[in-house]
């Protein structure tokens, strides 16, 4: 359904920002809202990064992977990985190249104060 092609990169994105981005650090400042610290805050509370790898995983599943509206298999990783699967790794592996060109500063906000694992 285009659910899974909604959720599985959200899943992906949330799965390589907390491992591999953030390394698995949590700025507790920032997640209660204490002082000035705003690393969790984006774009009128939207991560533009996120929702690019999202709509780029949406566009590619339906167009060469699997469309969901006719039923049509357009490539056979649909039958290994399934709608979600294949979304949740791509919308990952997007995320994760976006953190190694220069919007890794737009994804880490606010790093400079102190984080706890």
């Amino acid at each position: 359904s285009c659910a899974a092609y909604i959720q599985g990169p959200i899943i992906g994105i949330i799965v390589v920002d907390y491992l591999i981005v953030k390394k698995r650090k949590i700025s507790f400042r920032s997640l209660y809202d204490i002082g000035e610290h705003h690393a969790y805050k984006f774009t009128n509370g939207f991560n533009l990064v996120g929702l690019g790898c999202i709509l780029i995983t949406f566009i590619t599943a339906i167009l060469f992977v699997y469309n969901p509206a006719s039923g049509v298999i357009k490539s056979d990783i649909f039958m290994v990985t399934t709608g979600s699967g294949f979304t949740a790794i791509m919308g990952g592996l997007l995320y994760w190249i976006a953190a190694m060109t220069p919007l890794r500063k737009y994804m880490l906000r606010d790093r400079n104060e102190i984080e706890f694992e």
